[in-house]
């Protein structure tokens, strides 16, 4: 899959098990958003395994970092719960915000 496919508004993926390459960064306890270069983003309580996810806390502090360095561009895989759709002001419109099972995704690679 794509960071693009996650901007569109589909249930395909609904419980399945999918894998995406996406820039991820640490907006606060417990909160790590990612995104492509599209509309699609996915937000995670946390990672697996721990020791990626203390990489992204201390090497990815901004959406700005997470989209200049490479250590911020990670596989992610998660099982896909469904999609909301987020009204935005900006020039990229709306955005889909991708609902991971309990919140949870696993850094399977760089």
């Amino acid at each position: 899959m794509s960071p693009d496919d996650l901007a569109v508004q589909t249930h395909k993926w609904d419980g399945k098990l999918v894998s995406v390459r996406l820039n991820c960064f640490y907006a606060d306890v417990s909160e790590f958003r990612c995104m492509g270069s599209g509309t699609g983003r996915v937000d995670f309580r946390s990672f697996d395994p721990p020791g990626e996810q203390v990489k992204i806390e201390n090497k990815c502090g901004s959406l700005s970092t997470a989209m200049s360095r490479n250590e911020c561009k990670v596989t992610v895989q998660f099982r896909y719960e469904g999609h909301t759709t987020l009204s935005s002001n900006t020039l990229f419109g709306n955005i889909n915000l991708v609902r991971a099972a309990a919140n949870l995704g696993m850094i399977v690679s760089k």
